[in-house]
């Protein structure tokens, strides 16, 4: 039973020690200054005015490092902006370029199809003068043959 009277003893101690801590911080005394080592005093107060300006300084140079990041991402901003609309720039313009080309090429395959066609249109030509030549040349001959027979002497009379 010693065990659980401990942990009772236990157990009101806590609840003590919570209740003083729900009502705060105890009050604090009043000390005469003449009661404090002036020396003391003076030490920490310039170690307090000392930590203050460091800390201040600290928050000083952050301050100014966060504004100096502040002006690097506007410009930043600005460089993306100005980027975007120059790949827009660049981008429309060879869309611009690529159409010009591509009615080019369009103009190039109509150009080479008439060349074509031009060139079968000869090589027809060419081949119907052939034919047509050919034709004359062998109608030249049939009317040249008959006609040479009838150009020649005719053969001597025997002789009797």
């Amino acid at each position: 039973m010693s065990s659980a009277g401990g942990l009772a003893d236990l157990f009101m101690a806590s609840a003590r020690e919570e209740e003083v801590a729900s009502r705060g911080p105890p009050p604090v005394e009043l000390v005469k200054a003449d009661e404090f080592d002036l020396v003391t005093a003076q030490a920490v107060d310039e170690e307090m005015t000392r930590l203050t300006d460091d800390v201040l300084r600290a928050l000083e140079t952050m301050v100014g490092r966060l504004e100096a990041m502040e002006r690097k991402v506007v410009r930043l901003g600005r460089t993306v902006v100005e980027l975007k609309q120059t790949d827009n720039l660049q981008q429309s313009e060879k869309l611009r370029r690529l159409k010009e080309l591509t009615k080019e090429s369009y103009k190039v395959v109509g150009g080479v199809q008439e060349l074509r066609e031009r060139h079968e249109q000869l090589v027809l030509g060419d081949l119907k003068l052939e034919l047509l030549l050919k034709k004359t040349q062998k109608t030249q001959k049939k009317i040249s043959t008959p006609a040479q027979k009838q150009i020649e002497p005719p053969p001597p009379a025997p002789v009797q």
